[in-house]
């Protein structure tokens, strides 16, 4: 049946709804066991059959003899089953991020998303492991591992924001550098993705010339380094910039030192200004030139966005650019006695 199930254009469209509807049934148990709702229609299994349609035109599927038709159908699906990964951590990586964030008390669900994270991070070094033991190396073979490397990737990445978020949820205090290891573990993710992406641009490129030309292949090839590469480098570069521009503004802010007499919240994430919790853990705080006070990462997470003061809308950027003398507002230490409730 999988042999003659290539044979001609209608018998691939067959083949590729077979696909379709075993992809978008599993995908459907994955998010019952996750338990995720399920209302919206899931693109999983359209997305399967037009995979395995592309691979099908791209490998001249239905030309090839009956011998060397079932090899490369096994290839094939053993490709679909790398993108499939992709999905179900699609599936599960947003269900670990609310989980944590919102320190959900519901153990069973936490278990069920840690064991499917487990589970792809071992079907992906267990395929890994049989791949290259019983085949021999080829771009097919690289393609693969590419792929699943890029899963693993980006599952340790998951587990590791979601430790970083739990702990964040059992602590009382506030906790300043969580930002900042936020950032650093999705810069390396996305470092280590994009150098899958390259190496796997490269791989096609050496198919595309030295092995197995063609329309299609070439297509695919662009779309990937436009998609994957170029279009992700801008937005990476985008965020670092951004983040960077407001680590400078944030530096030009003055500083509050005296943070024990400050009985005030920071209006950004409502935590207390001054020092709280069992640890006593000081936070550092600042003063825009409109005289407002603010933790210093959390306006730095907030000029991310805009540069207007939250409490004021004032643009600070403008401001921060001149001296503090010529800002509006009264001076610092004239504000802070108005934050400070003495008798």
């Amino acid at each position: 049946m999988l042999i003659r199930g290539c044979e001609t254009l209608p018998a691939i469209l067959g083949m590729s709804s077979i696909f379709s509807w075993f992809a978008g049934k599993f995908y459907v148990m994955c998010q019952l066991f996750l338990m995720i709702p399920h209302d919206e229609v899931s693109h999983v299994g359209p997305v399967s059959a037009v995979l395995f349609i592309i691979l099908a035109f791209q490998n001249g599927l239905s030309t090839l003899q009956p011998a060397a038709r079932l090899v490369r159908l096994g290839r094939n699906i053993v490709l679909l089953l790398a993108c499939f990964l992709h999905f179900v951590h699609n599936a599960v990586d947003p269900v670990l991020m609310s989980l944590a964030a919102s320190a959900n008390p519901d153990m069973t669900r936490h278990a069920r998303a840690l064991a499917v994270s487990s589970i792809l991070t071992i079907v992906a070094f267990c395929g890994l492991y049989f791949l290259w033991t019983t085949h021999s190396i080829s771009t097919w073979l690289l393609a693969v591992s590419g792929f699943s490397l890029e899963v693993i990737c980006k599952v340790f990445a998951s587990l590791a924001l979601y430790g970083l978020f739990l702990i964040d949820a059992k602590l009382s205090e506030f906790w300043d550098k969580l930002d900042d290891h936020v950032y650093c573990v999705r810069f390396a993710g996305r470092v280590l993705e994009f150098l899958v992406g390259l190496f796997l641009l490269c791989n096609s490129a050496f198919i595309l010339i030295y092995e197995n030309g063609g329309a299609i292949r070439a297509v695919l090839v662009g779309l990937h380094a436009y998609f994957n590469l170029w279009c992700e480098a801008r937005v990476g570069w985008k965020i670092f910039t951004r983040r960077r521009t407001a680590v400078h503004k944030i530096a030009t802010l003055e500083t509050v030192n005296e943070l024990d007499k400050l009985d005030d919240v920071c209006a950004i994430c409502f935590h207390d200004l001054k020092p709280s919790g069992p640890n006593n853990v000081t936070v550092k705080v600042v003063v825009t030139p409109c005289r407002h006070y603010f933790h210093a990462v959390c306006l730095r997470k907030w000029l991310y966005v805009q540069d207007r003061c939250p409490m004021c809308h004032q643009t600070l950027w403008s401001q921060l650019n001149s001296s503090v003398d010529e800002a509006a507002g009264p001076r610092y230490e004239d504000q802070l006695q108005e934050h400070l409730h003495l008798d």
